[in-house]
């Protein structure tokens, strides 16, 4: 069984931080490290360390958020706390079979409007957390352009490998008209997209450029297959550069 690693955070939901960083930073003497306007999550948090972990002081911007209507129910006070497992699969497996009751029987962090939000910080909230194994994001240009280059972003708030990056292109949404492959890290052909050519890369906040040599699209389909971090999958961002074909 998945064991826990420890713990990554514990939320504090707050109804306003600066009356909250009176007891946390001037009464308890802990540092803040950052104060963050979390757009895309309709709150404000402030970031404390502690030894390993952080507290994070969680204020909603929107009072019709899940945040917002656990503050107004039960007033200030512990919102959650986030473990780190070895595997969130197998762990979330574990609980359903103790009876637990779930919010969501499958990891699920951000949405995929996310990736195309112009937002590349990789920052909690940033991103967008898939499933293991090979898994896919896409884009659609609502048009033929002519393509000339592809920015990705995985994850990389820290050092890791994403394995099996493979970026394609074509005609159709379902992937089956004039595909071809701008792309391809899978030397051993383990997602079944043919052996790639390409070499793996560590991310970085640059992200990756991916020459398109003006290719004409209309979809862009990006896959992944885990990373040397954990078999979970991430988007942060993704530009494609190109004109629409007139």
């Amino acid at each position: 069984m998945s064991s826990i690693k420890e713990i990554n955070h514990v939320a504090i939901v707050v109804d306003d931080i600066e009356s909250a960083l009176r007891f946390w930073r001037d009464g308890l003497g802990m540092k803040v490290t950052h104060v963050e306007d979390l757009d895309e999550q309709n709150t404000v948090v402030a970031f404390l360390p502690a030894g390993d972990t952080e507290i994070e002081l969680v204020k909603p911007t929107d009072d019709e958020t899940g945040v917002a209507r656990f503050l107004k129910k039960h007033g200030p006070g512990l919102h959650h706390i986030c473990f780190e497992v070895d595997d969130i699969v197998a762990y979330l497996d574990h609980l359903k079979d103790l009876g637990v009751r779930l919010i969501n029987e499958e990891p699920i962090i951000g949405d995929l409007e996310q990736v195309t939000d112009g937002d590349k910080r990789g920052s909690d909230g940033s991103y967008v957390e898939l499933g293991p194994g090979r898994q896919w994001v896409q884009v659609d240009l609502a048009a033929n352009h002519k393509i000339h280059a592809i920015v990705l972003w995985h994850f990389h708030g820290e050092g890791r490998v994403y394995h099996d990056v493979v970026v394609q292109v074509a005609d159709d949404p379902d992937f089956i008209t004039n595909v071809r492959t701008l792309y391809n890290s899978d030397y051993d052909n383990s997602s079944g997209l043919g052996i790639g050519k390409h070499l793996e890369y560590f991310e970085t906040y640059e992200g990756r450029l991916m020459p398109a040599k003006g290719m004409v699209a209309r979809y862009v389909r990006l896959y992944s297959k885990g990373s040397t971090a954990n078999d979970m999958n991430h988007y942060t961002e993704v530009e494609v550069y190109g004109k629409p074909i007139p």
